[in-house]
């Protein structure tokens, strides 16, 4: 089988998500023949938009989730930070602070807007 025979079985089976499929060779021409796709692919769907619904939600849920508690950890790395400015009298560690409270409000609100 050539190379080009070969990526064309790659992308078809990326494209269609078959498993009966052939590469042939006629006159100098490959040709990708595809055979039971219709009923692969039905097996993938889902039954009804409310099943569909419930998936995106349970989605956007956990993804909401993990984005909120990365800003938290971020704000509590940052805060340590701010701490140590603020206890060695840095010349910076009042706007430090002062952005650093500014921080935790918009994530307060951000959290509870969200939930």
């Amino acid at each position: 089988m050539k190379l080009k025979s070969k990526i064309l079985l790659m992308v078809a089976f990326v494209i269609f998500n078959a498993p009966y499929m052939f590469v042939s060779n006629v006159d100098n021409k490959t040709q990708l023949s595809v055979i039971s796709v219709s009923s692969v692919q039905a097996q993938n769907v889902p039954p009804n938009i409310t099943s569909i619904k419930t998936q995106v939600k349970t989605q956007t849920d956990g993804l909401k989730d993990i984005i909120m508690y990365v800003i938290g950890a971020v704000l509590g790395i940052a805060l340590i930070f701010v701490i140590w400015m603020i206890a060695s009298q840095h010349p910076k560690a009042k706007e430090a602070g002062i952005g650093m409270l500014v921080a935790i409000i918009f994530y307060g609100l951000a959290w509870s807007l969200i939930y």
